[in-house]
This record gives structure tokens, sequence and C-alpha cells, in this order.
């Protein structure tokens, strides 16, 4: 069978964000249901603690989600055992938090996109922060092999060939076991 991991986002046009699939970690963002239980969800549900804010981007990562709003700021949820959501710790946040560290939190963030286990996201003047797992160099700014970097950092890309516009990162595809 497959690895029961799975989620999906989506962002209306009023700036609404939705999820549904594995609620797994938190993934969803909609926290623990009446049952003190992380429930799946089969069917589009609104993530209610995104309410009052208008969301312009949003990223599905293997086990984390985020969305930036119309403000530039960031907020992640879901599983963070390797730093991915940027909040400080390695532990699992079940509701959406906005990301307050690093420098961030003076940003205008345009963009957003996430790994397997880190996170990239890319400000309006261009700038490129990463945070997470770095194996394999994915977080731009140097290799760290198992390291789980809770630091989040700028990305300094090489030459001067226009300002950064957009960020893509790329979780690895599941395999039947």
């Amino acid at each position: 069978g497959l690895v029961r991991v799975a989620h999906s986002l989506l962002l209306t046009s009023t700036g609404r964000v939705l999820s549904f699939g594995t609620a797994q970690y938190g993934a969803l963002g909609h926290g623990y249901d009446q049952g003190k239980t992380l429930s799946d969800v089969l069917r589009p549900k609104y993530i209610e603690a995104l309410r009052g804010e208008k969301v312009v981007c949003v990223a599905a990562g293997e086990l984390h989600s985020g969305a930036v709003t119309e403000d530039g700021d960031v907020y992640t949820w879901g599983e963070g055992f390797c730093g991915q959501l940027g909040l400080g710790d390695r532990r699992p946040h079940l509701l959406p938090e906005q990301v307050t560290r690093g420098g961030i939190e003076d940003e205008c963030v345009a963009n957003i996109s996430m790994g397997c286990r880190h996170t990239l996201v890319a400000t309006d003047d261009g700038e490129v922060f990463s945070w997470g797992l770095g194996r394999f160099g994915v977080l731009g700014r140097s290799y760290t092999d198992f390291t789980y970097n809770n630091d989040i950092g700028m990305v300094n890309p090489d030459g001067d060939d226009g300002q950064v516009q957009g960020v893509a990162a790329q979780a690895p595809q599941m395999q039947p076991q």
C-alpha cells in the first residue's frame, strides 16, 4: 500500500483557505475535533484560525502547511520536527501561527513554498529566507546533512541577474511500499 500522508490546500478569490486530506501532525490547520482527535477531512473545510486574514499564497509540504497574507505575514502549521515551521521549536503546531523570527517579521513576504521538511519564502523586494532540514543544500545557505535548523536564514544567490520573484520547493514523490 501507499504511505498515508497527503493533504491539500485551496485558496479562494476572497483570501480564505480550505484544507482536506490526512490530518496527521496538524497539517490541515483545524486542530483537534470535539473528540480530541486529529480527524482526516474528506471534503475541503475552511481553516477557521485564518478567518480574519486575507491570504494571497498557500503551500503544502509533506507534513506541514503555510500561508502568506496580503500584509506579507507568514503563517505555518503542522509537523515541525525539523524546524520547517520557523516557529523556534521542533514540535507540531495544530493551528496556524505567525512566523515572527529571523528578521522575517520585518519583511513583506510575497511567496511561499514548502518541500518535504523545509520552507522557502520570497519577499516583495527579492530577498529569500529558508528554514528546516537542509539536507542536499535545499536551504540554499549551506549543506547541513540531517541538521535540524530552527534558524531562519537569508539565501544569497550568486550574480546579479534580477530580483527573485518566486520560490519553489520539492517534496519527494510517494512510492508504493
